[in-house]
């Protein structure tokens, strides 16, 4: 009987991994679903950093505040761990 058990609690990793992608590719087709039926006006940004050179990309027409926003959070991050850094050693 315990090693029925074990099967069974074996292959829950597996069937977590499952339903994890389940979940995402039916995420995906929802949201894909609902901007083909209501289209919208988007705008976004982001802010890639590799090691100290920032690399910023925008689109639409509010990106610019967007990624001015980014880019002070992305400002104050790398200050803190700096500041951290510094008490550690």
């Amino acid at each position: 009987m315990e090693v029925q058990q074990r099967t069974s609690l074996s292959n829950l990793p597996f069937l977590v991994l499952l339903v994890g992608i389940a979940l995402i590719f039916v995420g995906f087709i929802v949201i894909a679903s609902s901007a083909i039926i209501y289209p919208a006006h988007v705008s976004g940004g982001g802010i890639f950093l590799i090691g100290p050179i920032p690399i910023i990309v925008g689109f639409g027409e509010h990106a610019w505040p967007i990624v001015l926003i980014l880019a002070t959070i992305a400002i104050i991050l790398v200050l803190l761990q700096l500041l951290v850094a510094k008490r550690s050693s």
